[in-house]
């Protein structure tokens, strides 16, 4: 775009002397015609600019965010296998415990048995 405009601006200076005035009333207007398409192009350009940081901004939460719940995440998990685990501990010696006297009642009834049939 600058280099347009350089071009226009040297064309209309060499060739003022030659041109029409509806010719230089023309590239008049293509030269204001190609400086307001060039601040157009920056306003857009800025936009863009500002989008770009919005979005930067916002990804940059949602990995905090995702971070965020994959480390409570992690921290329920290891919470739940602790409990899994106290659980099992806790049955295994109410099992071993039941077991135990499982074994005393039918030694009793052994003893039992033995005693009335002798």
């Amino acid at each position: 775009m600058a280099q347009e405009k350089e071009d226009l601006e040297s064309e209309l200076v060499s060739t003022t002397s030659m041109t029409t005035e509806s010719e230089l009333t023309s590239l008049k207007r293509m030269k204001r015609d190609m400086e307001a398409k060039v601040l157009e192009l920056e306003d857009e350009l800025d936009e863009a600019s500002l989008k770009l940081d919005n979005l930067q901004q916002v990804k940059a939460r949602l990995e905090l965010a995702n971070l965020t719940l994959k480390q409570q995440h992690t921290k329920e998990l290891e919470g739940h296998e602790e409990e899994l685990e106290q659980v099992k501990v806790t049955l295994s010696k109410k099992l071993k415990s039941v077991t135990q006297q499982l074994d005393e009642v039918h030694e009793e009834k052994q003893a039992a048995v033995k005693v009335g049939t002798t």
